[in-house]
């Protein structure tokens, strides 16, 4: 009987054993989870102040293009303006000096003036026009045979000036 009891005991031991190496292992899975949980709240903190960060940082930076938004506003109606005055300005007039140009020669721009012979001329803007200086084009080989043929057709008898000669950007 005491071998019965002897063994009934050794077997409440062992069971016993079983019983808390398996609730050690509870133990340590139930450490693990509360460490994995309790590490969450500090990084959602983390991520919280990250996005709080980029909040932030986003906002600036749409502040910042607002401010470029009404500085464009402001400068493309600067713009629209410039625009339209120069729109709304007198173009230049250019004429041609000879009906007949040659193919393959360059092209010259002629501004010649004459402030004597129109100075009576009642047309405020003709007048102006002649005082200021007309630019003519003109087809020629040299600036030289532009000059000639201008002083040929523009006679300095009759007060016209040959003003300035230069290749034609233009056309």
């Amino acid at each position: 009987m005491e071998l019965l009891l002897l063994g009934a005991a050794l077997a409440a031991i062992y069971v016993a054993a079983v019983k808390m190496v398996q609730a050690n292992r509870a133990y340590g899975r139930s450490n693990e989870e509360l460490r994995v949980l309790a590490a969450r709240p500090v990084e959602l903190a983390r991520a919280k102040q990250r996005l709080e960060g980029q909040i932030k940082d986003t906002a600036d930076q749409i502040g910042r293009v607002g401010i470029r938004i009404e500085h464009q506003k402001a400068e493309k109606a600067a713009l629209d303006e410039e625009l339209q005055r120069l729109r709304e300005r007198a173009k230049d007039r250019i004429y041609v000096m000879e009906r007949v140009m040659q193919p393959g020669q360059t092209l010259w721009e002629l501004v010649v003036s004459n402030d004597t012979q129109f100075r009576d001329v009642g047309d405020e803007e003709y007048r102006l026009s002649w005082a200021r200086g007309r630019r003519y084009v003109v087809s020629a080989a040299t600036e030289r045979d532009v000059r000639r043929r201008a002083e040929l057709k523009f006679l300095g008898s009759q007060g016209f000036r040959v003003l300035q000669v230069e290749r034609s950007a233009r056309f």
